[in-house]
């Protein structure tokens, strides 16, 4: 099978090999340029770190001066993008004992890439000393700098290393949130809300009560954002029906009048690769026009022979009184790179404002 070229991991090809091998010395450029006959067996990080890696031997090996010639190569070759990832990768690599210099290098480079996933060493290595050295950006003007400030100490950021310090110690995070809570950016805010959303998985009363407190110095003409803010603040907590964080977002845990009828499913056998199709009416007995969030719970069969629910978004907004609309939404058991699916008994049901209702049985077989 030939190889795809629009893969994800072609972006770190001999091409930027080249641009880094510029600004090496000239009687080591030939050996540098030599890792490029490697990159096709490796996947995308292991591209990344090799390059880092090949750095390391061929820059001053005193870490300040090689990452003074590094940064200057960026600037030089004009590196870019994801280009720029080697750069950080060497950074979080060798960079630890040299905080300042490796800051300072991280916010230069968050502008043209991203630094979230390079800071994330120094945290847990030097703790809260991260923290303080951070805040002095809190008012950059730059919006990629303010949101890396956001995003690189998220207690729990896709893909990278966990902070352990922020899970026991949210206050770390929230005190740099506070100066971003009221970003003009739609970047920096939707970092603001995932940073949120990942303290609530541990510390869901904390995120309730500094949404609480944030909602009432909502700058004028700011209600719009803010309640974005909130809703995605509090996605997980809202799947997992958490009746305080429902309250705050004006869902009512158990609104009268308010009801799901005819759940059914398309067929209980379905076959590995095709669909499952479901549907329901959602129906309004009352005059009065009631707000509704409903999601999906899928209990996946695991390889263990156990059932682990997953809940999914599906629909929300506001009913009419006496109105009834039906529903519908297909779900794909094509195979995924992000989820394995095995045979065997499934299940799925709704939520209804946090509620979850009845269930029906399916088979997935190959």
């Amino acid at each position: 099978m030939s190889e795809n070229e629009t893969a994800f991991k072609n972006w770190i090809n001999s091409e930027v090999v080249n641009k880094y091998s510029e600004g090496i010395d000239p009687k080591f450029r030939k050996k540098f340029k030599k890792i490029s006959s490697q990159l096709h067996q490796l996947e995308l990080r292991a591209r990344v770190k090799l390059i880092a890696q090949t750095l390391k031997i061929y820059l001053h090996q005193d870490f300040p001066k090689g990452l003074a010639q590094l940064m200057q190569i960026t600037r030089v070759q004009k590196i870019k993008s994801f280009e720029l990832w080697p750069a950080t990768e060497f950074i979080q690599m060798y960079g630890l004992d040299h905080i300042d210099e490796s800051l300072q290098a991280m916010y230069e480079l968050t502008s043209k890439f991203t630094a979230e996933f390079s800071i994330r060493p120094f945290i847990n290595v030097h703790g809260d000393i991260i923290f303080k050295k951070l805040k002095k950006w809190h008012n950059d003007p730059d919006e990629h700098v303010r949101r890396w400030l956001s995003e690189g100490t998220r207690p729990r950021l896709p893909w990278g290393e966990r902070l352990n310090l922020s899970i026991k110690n949210p206050k770390l995070g929230l005190d740099i949130l506070e100066n971003l809570k009221f970003d003009s950016s739609l970047y920096v805010r939707k970092s603001v809300a995932n940073h949120l959303n990942d303290i609530a998985k541990d510390h869901p009363e904390l995120v309730i009560k500094t949404l609480m407190t944030w909602s009432k110095n909502i700058p004028k003409g700011f209600e719009k954002e803010f309640n974005f803010i909130l809703h995605r603040s509090l996605r997980t907590l809202i799947k997992d029906g958490h009746i305080e964080a429902l309250k705050l977002i004006g869902i009512k845990p158990a609104p009268a009048g308010l009801k799901i009828e005819k759940f059914s499913i398309k067929s209980k056998k379905i076959k590995m690769e095709s669909n499952l199709n479901f549907s329901f009416y959602l129906k309004n007995t009352s005059f009065k026009k009631k707000k509704y969030i409903i999601d999906f719970v899928i209990y996946f069969q695991k390889s263990s022979g156990n059932l682990k629910a997953k809940v999914f978004k599906l629909k929300s907004g506001f009913i009419y009184g006496k109105t009834k609309v039906q529903i519908s939404k297909t779900y794909s058991f094509r195979t995924i790179t992000t989820r394995k699916y095995y045979p065997g008994t499934h299940k799925i049901s709704l939520k209804l404002n946090g509620n979850e209702g009845k269930f029906f049985v399916f088979e997935l077989y190959k």
